[in-house]
């Protein structure tokens, strides 16, 4: 798979077509697509070998507490690989 560019994204669920929303500062849900939600639209940024995703409207950043549970949003940088 080839790197990500930096840049605003939506990530957007294959199975469902619905997107990851920050409803609020601790917690991200599934919801339909709403092209103008800032809530739905995440920055997508390089750190050492993996990224940064940060929420365009709260600027809390993905995060996943467990893999048992959803995901969430936090204020503190969690980097993907």
């Amino acid at each position: 798979m080839p790197p990500v560019q930096l840049g605003t994204y939506r990530i957007i669920s294959v199975a469902s077509g619905t997107c990851i929303k920050a409803h609020n500062d601790w917690e991200a849900v599934c919801w339909k697509r709403e092209d103008e939600n800032k809530e739905q639209q995440w920055y997508v940024q390089r750190s050492g070998e993996g990224y940064r995703i940060q929420n365009c409207l709260h600027g809390t950043y993905l995060s996943v507490c467990e893999t048992k549970d959803m995901a969430k949003d936090h204020k503190v940088k969690v980097f993907w690989a």
